[in-house]
């Protein structure tokens, strides 16, 4: 699908951004959820857990997905070049949320998914989120071809509904894919930039300019 950049949706409306978008809604609410967790605990008894949590809240009140990517990468920044790893995920030193809900669920959740003793009942909330899948539909008589197939795959918008900690293990991946893409798009727009202005009539470009 060709690419056609929405600012006001930050999404250039391809699968892979219309899918993070459906996700990122619902983890812009977690907030509300999250919130009840970190006013009950005690400024005193910081543990890392709470800090966590507490990080995890704050990513959630991330009004635009721009700035929250740049809260899980290093560079802050997808127009920086100098830090492809951050893209590319091979960055040591990057404050991931894969990392980040990797240390929550390891101190909240058992081997077999269920909640350790003393952990909040909010992390089996049930959530509602939407994505992107092939679903089996059935051709209309009048498109069908004769001795033809009477279903085909169709690409639709579908719904899930799920515990909070199963939305987090499925958004902690789309996040890893979604960053390169906006990365990729980031760049895009830079050279167009640089295309038009370079094209002006009555500008000087660099290949015009002499020694």
């Amino acid at each position: 699908m060709e690419s056609k950049i929405c600012k006001a949706r930050e999404t250039c409306l391809c699968q892979d951004c219309e899918k993070f978008e459906g996700s990122y809604k619902t983890f812009h609410n977690l907030g509300q959820h999250l919130q009840p967790v970190v006013d009950r605990m005690e400024s005193n008894n910081m543990t890392s857990l709470n800090k966590d949590i507490k990080r995890l809240l704050e990513l959630t009140k991330c009004d635009h997905k721009d700035e929250f990517v740049g809260k899980v990468t290093c560079s802050c920044s997808l127009n920086d070049t100098t830090h492809l790893p951050c893209v590319e995920g091979t960055c040591g030193s990057c404050p991931t949320l894969r990392k980040l809900w990797r240390r929550i669920r390891h101190k909240i959740l058992s081997a077999t998914d269920t909640l350790l003793e003393g952990a909040s009942s909010v992390w089996t909330k049930p959530v509602k989120w939407t994505d992107y899948e092939k679903v089996e539909v059935i051709i209309p008589p009048k498109k069908r071809k004769p001795d033809g197939p009477t279903t085909r795959k169709e690409l639709r918008r579908v719904g899930h509904e799920g515990k909070l900690f199963e939305f987090l293990d499925t958004f902690v991946q789309k996040t890893a894919n979604y960053i390169p893409h906006r990365f990729k798009l980031h760049q895009h727009r830079r050279q167009n930039i640089n295309l038009e202005r370079n094209i002006l009539p009555e500008e000087a470009t660099d290949n015009e300019i002499g020694p």
